[in-house]
């Protein structure tokens, strides 16, 4: 799939089959986001990448079980309320692979870098029938001090994205539909 094709198609998928991806597969994903531009070369770019089926649904629990205890903070998230008290709902789309990229916050276009870095990794999957999803809803845990320690994210990185990766249950075909873009000036 050539990269038109890959960003004209590219959806957010949210039901993967079991399938893994494999870690050369996913050694290759990360190599190709570290390909993305990055303000004076600081490549500010470190990932936590977890492929054990069993501990993505335990930090799904984790996660529902916080933004719950923490709703009122959330208002933007308290519409999900009944999805998140939902036993089947998944945050983490019950993916085979998670994808958390921190960003250097030595480096001061760290959250720039990084967010190209993660729509590297978005369309080199694109490419490879891996589908990805931005998911919004583990900022606040994957940002955590606790969760930082617990996988070795050093102090000085911020939680920029995390991503779900895997194979579709169904073929991704369709391009979204998109306004045209807002052009403020044009000479």
């Amino acid at each position: 799939m050539d990269v038109i094709s890959a960003i004209s198609t590219r959806r957010s998928v949210r039901s993967y089959t079991d399938q893994p991806v494999s870690p050369e597969t996913m050694d290759q994903l990360l190599r190709l986001g570290t390909m993305a531009a990055t303000g004076n070369n600081t490549q500010p770019w470190g990932f936590v990448v977890i492929q054990d089926k069993d501990e993505i649904e335990r930090l799904n629990q984790v996660i529902k079980a916080d933004l719950l205890a923490h709703l009122e903070d959330y208002p933007h998230l308290q519409q999900y309320q009944k999805g998140l008290e939902d036993p089947n709902f998944s945050v983490l789309n019950h993916a085979s692979s998670l994808v958390i990229v921190y960003g250097d916050t030595a480096a001061h276009y760290h959250v720039y870098d990084c967010t190209l870095a993660a729509s590297n990794i978005m369309m080199a999957a694109r490419s490879m029938g891996i589908e990805s999803c931005w998911i919004g809803f583990a900022e606040y845990y994957f940002a955590s001090d606790a969760f930082k320690k617990e996988y070795g994210v050093p102090d000085s990185y911020e939680l920029v994205s995390t991503l779900t990766l895997g194979y579709p249950t169904k073929p991704v075909t369709a391009a979204p539909d998109r306004r045209p873009p807002v052009i403020f000036h044009r000479s």
